[in-house]
C-alpha cells in the first residue's frame, strides 16, 4: 500500500499531466497528431519518472524528440538485455513484458543481430540490406550490399546461412559457409568492393565441418573456427586475426591460436558418459560450438557442450537414429593469451572481473554487471533445442524449446532462466540491446 502523502502525489501529477495534455490537444491544429513529439520536458520528467521498463523508455524515445535531455535529468533504472523469443517479439527483463517491433515479416528473409546486440542486420525480399538501429521505431539504414554480393540463396529458408553479421564504423563481416566476407560500410558503388577470407588450406576439416563465430576486440576482426564433428570436443578451436587495410583494400591473416586437442597439458577432457552402447552405437554424443566475446581488454571464448540422447529404432536388420534431443549442457570460458606472437593459446578463466556475458548464437556480448542489474561472473545463455527428426518428418515451429541458462564462472553452476515462452519462429532466439533509454 502507497502512503497517503505519496498517494496524493501522484494523484495531483497525474491531474497536472492532464489538464498540460487537454491545452496542448486544444491549441494543436486540426487533424494532426497527438503532440508527443513536443511533450514539454515538465511533463517529460513526470512521464519517465513512471515508466520502470527500460523498453517503455526506448518506446517512448522513438517519438520523442526532447528524449534526450530529459532522460539525463531523470534517474534511470538498471537496463537489461532483450531477449528476441519470436521474429518480431521480444521479452523485456527482468519484468518479463512482451512487446512488438514493427517488422513486416512477409517482406524481411532474414533478421540478424550484429554481434553485439546493438542492431539488426536485415535481408529484404528483394535482395537489398539495412541496419534497423531502434527497433521500436522501425527506422531502417541501407546498406551497399546486396544479397547477390553475400553469394546466398534467398529462396532457401533455411536461415542457416548467416547468424551473426559484425558491424563498426569502418565495415559489415558476414561469416557463412566457411568463410568471412568484408564490406566496406562506405562504398564507391552500389555493390561494393568486398574482401573474402577463406578458411586455410592447412586447416585440417573441410568448410563443410567447421563452425565459424566472429567478433571486434581492439579495433580488429577475430575469427573462431571450431570442428563440427569433433568427439567430446577433443579439439580447441583455432583463432585467427584478419588486419584489414581499408586504403588499399586487402587484408593481412595471422594465426594466434591454432587448434590443439583438448587433452594436451593443460586441458581438461569433458567427462565421458556412462551410458551403454546399444549395437555398436553410441546413444549418446556430445555436440559443441563456440562463441568469441570480448570483455574489457580480454578476449573471451564461451564453448556450449551439449549431451544429445539418440532415439534409436531397432530392426531385425539394423539399428537406425530415430530422432534426437538435447539432455545435458555444460559451459566453459577461455581466454585467448598470447595472442601477439602467433603462439597464443587459451587458458580457462574463473572470474569475468565483475563482468556479465551474454550469449546467443547472433550476439555476444560484455557488460559491467552493475550496469545491467545481471549477476557479477555469469554467462547468460540462450539458444533454441530443436529437436532431430528422421528424413520425412516435418518439424514444428512450437516444437522448438527455447532454452535460457545462467552460468556462474566462478562456482561452475548451471540455473534455469524461466521465460516461458516457446520460439515458434524461424529464427533464432538472441539477445539484443537497446541504445541508452
Amino acid at each position: 500500500m502507497l502512503g497517503a502523502g505519496l498517494s496524493a502525489k501522484i494523484s495531483r501529477a497525474m491531474a497536472a499531466l492532464l489538464r498540460r495534455g487537454r491545452r496542448l490537444l486544444r491549441i494543436a491544429p486540426p487533424g494532426s497528431r497527438a503532440p508527443w513529439s513536443e511533450l514539454p520536458p515538465d511533463l517529460l520528467l513526470l512521464v519517465l519518472s513512471r515508466l520502470p521498463s527500460h523498453a517503455d523508455r526506448v518506446r517512448l524515445r522513438a517519438v520523442c524528440r526532447p528524449w534526450c535531455s530529459a532522460a539525463r535529468l531523470q534517474p534511470q533504472p538498471s537496463p537489461f538485455a532483450w531477449l528476441f523469443v519470436r521474429a518480431d517479439t521480444f521479452l523485456a527483463l527482468p519484468e518479463g513484458a512482451l512487446h512488438r517491433m514493427p517488422l513486416d515479416q512477409s517482406e524481411i528473409l532474414l533478421r540478424v543481430p550484429d554481434a553485439t546486440g546493438n542492431m539488426f542486420f536485415l535481408v529484404h525480399r528483394d535482395g537489398s540490406c539495412y541496419l534497423m538501429m531502434n527497433p521500436p521505431s522501425g527506422e531502417i539504414t541501407p546498406l551497399h550490399i546486396s544479397s547477390n554480393s553475400l553469394k546466398i540463396d534467398t529462396s532457401c529458408r533455411s536461415y542457416n546461412w548467416i547468424r551473426k553479421v559484425v558491424v563498426s564504423d569502418r565495415i559489415v563481416a558476414v561469416p557463412y559457409s566457411g568463410m568471412v566476407t568484408i564490406f566496406p560500410r562506405m562504398a564507391s558503388s552500389p555493390g561494393g568492393a568486398r574482401l573474402c577470407w577463406m578458411l586455410p588450406t592447412t586447416f585440417p576439416v573441410a568448410a563443410a565441418h567447421v563452425d565459424i563465430d566472429i567478433a571486434l576486440f581492439q579495433g580488429e576482426l577475430y575469427v573462431l573456427l571450431t570442428r563440427t564433428h569433433n568427439k567430446r570436443g577433443s579439439y580447441l578451436p583455432e583463432l585467427h586475426r584478419l588486419e584489414i587495410d581499408d586504403e588499399h583494400n586487402r587484408f593481412r591473416s595471422v594465426r594466434c591460436i591454432r587448434g590443439m586437442p583438448r587433452n594436451g597439458p593443460g586441458l581438461p577432457a569433458l567427462s565421458p558418459t556412462s551410458t551403454p552402447r546399444l549395437n555398436g552405437v553410441s546413444p549418446t554424443c556430445w555436440r559443441s560450438v563456440s562463441y568469441l566475446v570480448a570483455c574489457g581488454d580480454r578476449l573471451l571464448m564461451v564453448e556450449r557442450h551439449t549431451l544429445v540422447e539418440h532415439l534409436m529404432v531397432h530392426t531385425e536388420s539394423a539399428t537406425r537414429e530415430r530422432s534426437s534431443r538435447p539432455i545435458r549442457t555444460q559451459l566453459e570460458v577461455w581466454e585467448g593469451a598470447d595472442l601477439n606472437d602467433g603462439h597464443g593459446h587459451w587458458r580457462e578463466v574463473d572470474t569475468l572481473m565483475g563482468h556479465a556475458l551474454f550469449i546467443s548464437r547472433g550476439c555476444s556480448r560484455s557488460l559491467p554487471a552493475a550496469q545491467c542489474g545481471a549477476r557479477e561472473d555469469c554467462v547468460y545463455f540462450v539458444m533454441a533445442e530443436r529437436p532431430r527428426f528422421l528424413p520425412g518428418r516435418k518439424r514444428e515451429p512450437e516444437e522448438d524449446v527455447l532454452h535460457c541458462v545462467v552460468y556462474n564462472v566462478r562456482h561452475r553452476v548451471i540455473h534455469t532462466l524461466e521465460t516461458s515462452e516457446a520460439t515458434a519462429s524461424p529464427w533464432e532466439p538472441t539477445w539484443f540491446f537497446p541504445a541508452d533509454a
